[in-house]
């Protein structure tokens, strides 16, 4: 055990001292930037509470300098649009970044690492160890993926015949160059590693900016790329605030090639504006699954649709949010069935999540709201848990909720606009049809504005 911890570094050495007593033993944690190839401290912080206590957690730094600002973008716009590197420029970097890569597999294999950042994932963001696992478990096959050639083999272009003699149209995958990524708090390692890696091998510098709640999963990630042999100039670590990153990204408008951004759809709405269309986004989704005809396997479908709706206190962009029971499965205890199971879901065992992004009251009046359409009715939850519990005011402690609304609201635009508003907690629709009203399901689909996951149930593969 001593020869491999020599041969791939300790915890201490690759994380820091800090960090590694943070997650260890718990305390206050001091988040730092990493800019022109080294770690920096701030005269400005922002404390962050822990979830579950309320307690000062972390404090990280805050940028509202326009110097400041200016000096980072500055850095940013060392690199040219032609990118670190790319097909023709520094081709070898494809097969170092392979070697990167695999370096970094090994020490994510390491149980030692695995659970280190399993704790700290779960630290930050309070979740099930489950759910933790397998955001860990997707970033490290995500980072096997790209070990040895298979960075290079990943950009390969193409090529084909013109269409005269003596031409020939050959295809590159380029990188943008100068880039920036904004990553969301609900899945701290996996949104923040996979979107960061991808772009880096690819020949990108990227300013990256986490959701400072978050934000020191990103940066222990960070450095495990750094101890992994990652050249310190492929890109800049930023911890800020909203209103400060907006101000960071209109000094750098004429530098910043691609924004990447992960979060809620009023901010894209913003950033796509403020950027003129220079940004690739995933917002919400008004998720829907179809349960059609044949009812089978009641048990499983019934814990199927718990966890896709009540995972991690329904704080996943991929979350159930509207569920149409074909009139056969109403006539099952499959609600019931829902609701127990939901029923069962605690902080303390954390299946429930502290809701950072809405308070008891919000949801309570958007809970109301749904209620109020005509036929609705409550099958679990609506108000807050019972549950004596230390978690900061400021964040939600919400019952799953599940709501029975019928098919006819939806009809009305006014409903429709309350059944299909975009939240970001434990809370989903089931709205029963009849055989003869798929067009009608299906129309409702058509009117939803998000779209990103969805599932039909049945056996029936026509």
């Amino acid at each position: 055990m001593k020869q491999i911890t020599r041969r791939f570094g300790s915890l201490n050495k690759i994380f820091g001292d800090e960090m590694v007593d943070f997650v260890t033993r718990g305390g206050v944690y001091r988040g730092k930037n990493f800019v022109g190839g080294r770690w920096e401290e701030s005269a400005k912080h922002e404390e962050i509470p822990d979830p579950l206590s309320g307690k000062t957690m972390c404090l990280t730094p805050v940028n509202s300098d326009v110097a400041e600002a200016k000096r980072v973008i500055s850095e940013l716009a060392k690199c040219p649009k032609s990118g670190l590197h790319n097909p023709f420029k520094d081709p070898g970097a494809y097969r170092r970044w392979g070697d990167v890569m695999t370096r970094a597999t090994m020490q994510l294999h390491r149980k030692e690492v695995e659970s280190f950042f399993l704790a700290l994932n779960q630290r930050v963001m309070p979740k099930s160890e489950s759910e933790c696992f397998k955001e860990f478990v997707v970033t490290r096959q995500f980072v096997e993926n790209f070990g040895g050639d298979n960075p290079r083999f990943a950009l390969r272009g193409f090529g084909v015949a013109g269409d005269r003699n003596g031409g020939i149209s050959q295809g590159w995958r380029f990188p943008f160059g100068p880039c920036m990524m904004i990553s969301p708090f609900n899945f701290p390692i996996e949104i923040f590693g996979l979107q960061l890696i991808g772009g880096l091998i690819a020949g990108n510098k990227i300013l990256a900016k986490p959701d400072s709640r978050v934000g020191v999963v990103g940066e222990a990630l960070v450095r495990l790329l750094l101890h992994c042999g990652m050249s310190a100039e492929s890109l800049i670590f930023l911890y800020n605030n909203g209103p400060n990153t907006e101000q960071l990204i209109r000094e750098g408008l004429d530098v910043i090639r691609l924004l990447q951004f992960t979060g809620s759809s009023v901010v894209a709405e913003r950033l796509s504006q403020l950027l003129h269309g220079k940004i690739r986004m995933e917002d919400s989704g008004m998720n829907w699954k179809i349960l059609g005809p044949d009812v089978s396997d009641l048990s499983f479908v019934a814990g199927q649709t718990d966890q896709d709706a009540f995972a991690c206190s329904g704080q996943k962009c991929s979350a159930l949010r509207l569920l149409f029971v074909h009139e056969n499965w109403s006539k099952t205890d499959l609600l019931d069935q829902v609701s127990a199971r939901a029923k069962q879901r605690s902080y303390k065992d954390r299946t429930l999540s502290p809701i950072l992004t809405w308070s008891n009251q919000r949801l309570s009046t958007h809970v109301e709201k749904v209620l109020a359409v005509p036929g609705a009715r409550l099958v679990t939850g609506g108000r807050p848990v019972e549950e004596k519990l230390d978690i900061p005011t400021q964040y939600g402690t919400f019952q799953p909720t599940l709501i029975e609304v019928p098919l006819s609201a939806f009809e009305d635009p006014k409903h429709f606009q309350t059944l299909t508003s975009e939240v970001f907690a434990p809370f989903t629709l089931a709205v029963t049809y009849k055989h003869t009203e798929l067009p009608k399901v299906l129309s409702v689909m058509e009117r939803v504005k998000f779209h990103l996951t969805a599932g039909v149930v049945s056996n029936d593969l026509r």
